[in-house]
């Protein structure tokens, strides 16, 4: 995925209490249930809830990751909620959510890809390497990335559109609901390998130095 060269937005770590927003809503403001019916039984985007994540004072180059990985689940439940809600939803919701799934999509996680790419895979494929362990599960995480980055690539101009003229939404919702869909199952494997798997050998294989090396990088590259 390529870099934007416009404004970083939605990147970790944020101070506590300074969260994103994107337009006159803010993305704590998202929900994934709706409270009931909104007024005039319309329902409201801006009523899925996103938990934001909280840095904590200390976190490595493993939490970064994580907390990537919760911002990754939010921003794909908006995606397919947006989907969803069809003509039910007020059009500056849709406008708002698309735009904030845009620039999630297009912006943070093209950081996070390289990260992964850029950060953890050198480093720990070389470690396990050496220690003679099985590298397999580091270079499936580089591997699924391609799936993943093509089908983002079919939803980007979705989301682009809706932004600029969310009444559309009823035309483009079944597409991208199925596409929606199979996203969230590629991010199911995609997360469940590193977090059960990669994450575990990154504490296990390299050492602190290395991890606050890791950390750092991680963070300039969001400067």
């Amino acid at each position: 995925m390529q870099f934007p060269a416009h404004r970083k937005e939605f990147l970790w770590p944020l101070p506590q209490g300074q969260e994103p927003k994107l337009g006159a809503e803010a993305i704590r403001n998202l929900r994934i249930e709706t409270r009931g019916q909104a007024r005039d039984n319309r329902v409201m985007i801006r009523d899925i809830a996103v938990t934001p994540s909280q840095p904590t004072t200390e976190q490595d180059a493993v939490d970064m990751l994580l907390a990537c990985h919760s911002r990754i689940r939010n921003f794909t439940a908006i995606a397919e909620r947006i989907a969803e809600v069809g003509q039910n939803a007020a059009p500056a919701e849709v406008a708002n959510a698309a735009e904030a799934v845009h620039r999630y999509y297009t912006v943070a996680l093209p950081l996070h890809e390289a990260d992964e790419n850029e950060t953890v895979y050198p480093r720990l494929r070389q470690a396990m390497t050496d220690a003679g362990a099985p590298a397999e599960a580091v270079e499936a995480m580089v591997e699924q990335h391609g799936p993943i980055d093509d089908l983002i690539a079919e939803l980007v101009p979705l989301w682009e559109r809706l932004k600029s003229t969310p009444d559309q939404l009823p035309s483009v919702a079944a597409d991208m609901t199925a596409k929606c869909a199979r996203l969230r199952r590629l991010w199911n494997e995609h997360l469940a390998l590193e977090e059960e798997t990669v994450f575990p050998a990154i504490r296990r294989y390299l050492d602190a130095a290395a991890l606050d090396e890791m950390r750092e990088e991680m963070r300039a590259r969001r400067l």
